[in-house]
């Protein structure tokens, strides 16, 4: 939901903006992600599975990047069209 968000406009998920309003605003979605992640490493460490590739992946991609970088919209489009990909309903 929060990457949809993302490609239609909203900004933050990624933390490219200095602008600590949007910062605030997108805080609560990111704690949520974290808690959400760390959740999932728990439950496939007790299943002896590799750790959550997709939540290291989405945190390692936030923060500053070049300015010939995506923008947070086309980021955010370019992570639903791998999640699309790597859906085994798909």
């Amino acid at each position: 939901a929060a990457l949809e968000k993302t490609a239609n406009g909203s900004l933050g998920l990624f933390d490219r903006s200095s602008d600590r309003r949007v910062r605030t605003a997108i805080a609560p979605t990111i704690a949520t992600l974290r808690e959400m992640g760390t959740e999932i490493d728990a439950m496939r460490d007790r299943l002896m599975l590799d750790p959550f590739a997709l939540h290291r992946d989405f945190f390692a991609a936030r923060g500053p990047v070049s300015a010939s970088a995506p923008g947070e919209q086309k980021e955010a489009r370019l992570w639903l069209d791998r999640l699309a990909q790597e859906d085994p309903a798909n």
